[in-house]
């Protein structure tokens, strides 16, 4: 679905080229977990799905400094359509996480308040398999739901597994390599 912005979201920056047909990609967390690697990544994804994404990206901070750089570097990067919105209150900020398809964890720093909360909305996504703390916690929170495939050990297969669930949630591929087998 489409995620379409409220007024009252206090949106920085609504990047979009109207499709109702895109999958929405949801990242929340703090402004110093999009790091350079992560954009890096967003961008890949962004260029190869340019017409077929587009980011919900929840900034858990609320500083418009910070707003201001995090939305210019992301108008520099990426092709696809994305709405970056200041910190919610928390039910407004589940409510958003829900209207999307697949979750993205800040890499390479992970974020395991904003991982659950994704899992709590009905949200899927790649995490990395590392040696930080809040990675080690969404690992195990894969693990003890046996959805160890989505776990990555690089960033490249990180970009793997997001695209195979892009490709699996459009609709262009029939079956999900690493969409845990429990629940297909």
């Amino acid at each position: 679905p489409e995620v379409s912005p409220k007024e009252n979201w206090n949106i920085i920056s609504y990047k979009n080229r109207s499709r109702a047909d895109r999958i929405t990609i949801a990242i929340a967390g703090m402004p110093f977990k999009i790091t350079n690697s992560f954009i890096s990544i967003i961008k890949i994804l962004s260029q190869k799905y340019r017409n077929k994404i587009q980011f919900i990206i929840i900034e858990a901070y609320g500083s418009d400094i910070i707003n201001d750089q995090i939305r210019n570097i992301l108008e520099t990067e990426l092709s696809s359509p994305f709405i970056l919105i200041r910190k919610q209150p928390f039910i407004t900020y589940l409510k958003l996480l829900s209207q999307s398809t697949i979750f993205l964890s800040p890499y390479p720093f992970g974020g395991h308040s904003g991982f659950l909360d994704c899992i709590r909305s009905g949200l899927i996504g790649p995490c990395l398999n590392k040696s930080t703390f809040p990675q080690n916690i969404e690992r195990k929170y894969y693990d003890l739901v046996g959805f160890e495939s989505l776990v990555s050990k690089s960033k490249y297969e990180y970009i793997e597994i997001a695209s195979d669930l892009i490709n699996f949630a459009n609709g262009t591929s029939t079956i999900s390599k690493f969409f845990p087998k429990n629940i297909v």
